[in-house]
């Protein structure tokens, strides 16, 4: 694992990288847990880098 302390920039990313995972659970949650639902988090989930 990197130290982040020692590269302002990739402790800015990883900053970035989990408030946007955090918004795509907030949609995916709003979407409910219908078939099409689950297969859209799937994909969400995929292009995040889950």
């Amino acid at each position: 694992m990197v130290n982040w302390m020692g590269d302002p920039a990739l402790g800015l990313r990883d900053k970035h990288v989990s408030s946007l995972r955090s918004s795509v659970a907030v949609l995916t949650r709003s979407l409910g847990e219908n078939w099409s639902g689950r297969l859209w988090r799937v994909g969400a989930l995929r292009a995040v880098g889950f």
